[in-house]
């Protein structure tokens, strides 16, 4: 009997140390980056459902309302469309990640490696579901394309890198390796580009986006095998490299085209869904300088005393500028400071006009819609301003331009 408890120790001893051993690989495999998963996984699934509840569906109510948006969404809209993507999401390939306590889903789009008619470039899309800090849900779409004559391996590898180095700001190298990515949001509207550069990733401005070519008269099939001669759209799809610290294009290269006789807008997969570019180098131009955004610069303050206990300050500041400083809109105001026991106080903050300086060639802006509130204290005063840029022009036959909201605001000091 005592033996038999020995050899049943000696089991248990030995137990123990390969239980151990066990229990300290599946908490290390946790510890990694990857996690096994499939597509019955808990979290492959909330994507997957997430995706068509919410994605495709939020975009097919934008669709429904092409006739009310604007140039830019309209293209956007026309070549992206989340309902044809999602017949080629490969959701059985689907890897979970963890990085820094997230956890995030690649999943790939399933094409060709040589997608584009263009042959001597290759290309790879995932999709990468995620949740905030609020444990909501949120995607990214990852485009890489090769740089001419470079080849892409180990894609779902390089979709891991890209993710990680851009959503964790990391730096992770990529061997030897020249391509481009390009993020996208859920709905494909552009968000960032990066480059890798003999396997070393860093900021650049790439965009893949479409052109509408000359029209096209092509013979279609109709019913009773007979045929007729029908107009159709020509596109292409462009890459277009930018330096990223002038702006100025540096290198273009048509990647695909096609037509559309049905105006189905039949992309290859949806690739290039940034918004229409123009027809050349002169539209190029045209388009460049619509590159704004909102600005708070206070340029001039000017006025004095309206008696010995009232004065009054013109305040002239700009609140929306184009990128390289070709032209900008700037908020008159007008503020009036009383003197009580000895010191000046606002007493009230008034918006006046909007001014635009400098032009377009080419075409109009306008700001619009314009509403001022402003929020008046003792020794500070704050000018919120709500509007929207308008731009509209027609170069070689096709549009430019674009109609969005913007917010901006301007506090000022009693001794400004």
């Amino acid at each position: 009997m005592k033996k038999n408890q020995n050899i049943k120790l000696l089991s248990l001893v030995l137990a123990i140390p390969f239980s151990l051993s066990l229990l300290y690989q599946s908490c290390r495999k946790l510890q990694g980056v990857e996690i096994e998963a499939s597509d019955t996984d808990e979290f492959v699934v909330a994507a997957k459902n997430w995706f068509a509840n919410s994605v495709v569906e939020n975009e097919k109510i934008k669709v429904s309302q092409l006739g009310t948006s604007s140039v830019r969404d309209l293209y956007q809209r026309k070549f992206a469309r989340m309902e044809k993507i999602r017949k080629y999401i490969d959701w059985n390939k689907a890897n979970i990640y963890r990085q820094d306590k997230i956890d995030f889903v690649i999943v790939p789009v399933v094409s060709e490696i040589k997608p584009f008619k263009n042959k001597n470039y290759q290309a790879a899309r995932s999709l990468i579901f995620y949740k905030d800090k609020v444990n909501n849900m949120n995607m990214k779409i990852l485009e890489i394309i090769s740089q001419k004559d470079e080849a892409l391996v180990n894609i779902q590898s390089m979709m891991l890198k890209a993710f990680i180095n851009y959503y964790f700001n990391d730096k992770k190298e990529f061997e030897n390796t020249n391509a481009n990515v390009v993020i996208y949001e859920s709905n494909y509207k552009y968000e960032k580009s990066f480059q890798i550069k003999k396997g070393t990733w860093s900021q650049s401005k790439t965009s893949f986006v479409n052109r509408q070519g000359a029209n096209v008269t092509r013979r279609i099939s109709t019913m009773g095998q007979r045929t007729t001669c029908q107009t159709c759209e020509h596109w292409y799809l462009v890459g277009i490299w930018y330096d990223l610290q002038t702006g100025e294009i540096v290198f273009t290269q048509i990647l695909d085209e096609w037509d559309d006789c049905n105006n189905t807008g039949i992309a290859p997969y949806g690739y290039g869904a940034s918004p229409t570019p123009p027809e050349d180098q002169e539209c190029q131009q045209m388009a460049n300088e619509l590159e704004s955004g909102t600005a708070s610069d206070l340029e001039n303050v000017s006025g004095g005393n309206l008696g010995p206990t009232l004065r009054g300050k013109r305040y002239t500041w700009t609140f929306y500028k184009q990128n390289f400083g070709l032209w900008k809109f700037a908020s008159v105001d007008s503020g009036y400071h009383a003197k009580i026991n000895n010191e000046w106080r606002f007493q009230s903050l008034i918006h006046k006009k909007e001014e635009l300086s400098g032009t377009w060639i080419g075409g109009v802006i306008a700001c619009n819609d314009v509403e001022a509130t402003a929020t008046v204290g003792l020794y500070n005063a704050r000018m919120d301003l709500h509007y929207q840029i308008k731009a509209d022009a027609v170069c070689k036959g096709s549009p430019i331009g674009s109609a969005e909201y913007y917010d901006s605001h301007r506090i000022f000091n009693i001794n400004d």
